[in-house]
């Protein structure tokens, strides 16, 4: 970092020699840099350093009570090759073995370890037979007959069935608090840009700045 900068300095001394920064093409650059640092400044004192933990958490709450309700399920599942393996494994459940052991002693599935446990999941994430199978049971229910999907036969039990949580607070405050400081710098840059006033002599210039501050149709 040291090295960075003792190099910056001695060329910007060259320069210097060479009256650089009298010309008209360093002057331009410069009132642009200037130009930006203070945007950043005035960014951060008025956008970033006014919100508070209390705003994202407001936001957080306003978004989730208005998404949709969507309907999970938990299940289990037992997976064999053949139909005749599956009508087996149901007779063995209705003479009240566990399901669970079940699924570890004769599941191919990859989760046997875990008693077939699959955890909850939505509409779209699993192939469409067992899926229609799953959320057409209720909480508790134990297939009466094989689904058959592409990877052979399953005999499926549900665990639980239950509408979707949000997601929690910590794990997407940071994209909350993205969307809060967006909104703020929007509502600055408006009421500023509204009271300034903004001349462009280039017309094709013009309307390709009209078009791209365009409000989106509500």
């Amino acid at each position: 970092a040291l090295s960075t900068v003792i190099d910056a300095k001695v060329i910007a001394e060259k320069a210097r020699a060479e009256k650089i920064e009298d010309t008209k093409e360093f002057k331009d650059r410069l009132e642009f840099i200037v130009d930006r640092e203070l945007h950043n400044a005035y960014f951060k004192k008025h956008v970033v350093d006014t919100i508070k933990d209390a705003d994202i958490k407001a936001r957080y709450d306003a978004e989730v009570s208005k998404l949709p309700l969507v309907e999970e399920v938990r299940a289990r599942h037992i997976l064999v090759k053949t139909e005749d393996e599956a009508k087996t494994v149901i007779k063995e459940l209705g003479e009240g073995k566990d399901f669970a052991e079940l699924a570890k002693a004769k599941s191919t599935d990859p989760n046997k370890s875990d008693g077939g446990d699959l955890g909850y999941f939505k509409k779209g994430m699993m192939v469409p037979e067992f899926e229609k199978a799953a959320f057409e049971m209720k909480k508790g229910d134990v297939s009466t007959a094989p689904v058959k999907t592409q990877f052979g036969f399953h005999v499926i039990k549900v665990e639980d069935k239950r509408n979707a949580p949000p997601p929690e607070f910590e794990q997407v405050k940071e994209q909350v608090k993205q969307n809060v400081l967006r909104d703020k710098y929007m509502e600055i840059l408006k009421t500023t840009k509204t009271a300034a006033k903004i001349e462009i002599d280039d017309p094709a210039l013009k309307k390709l700045y009209d078009d791209a501050n365009k409000q989106p149709a509500k």
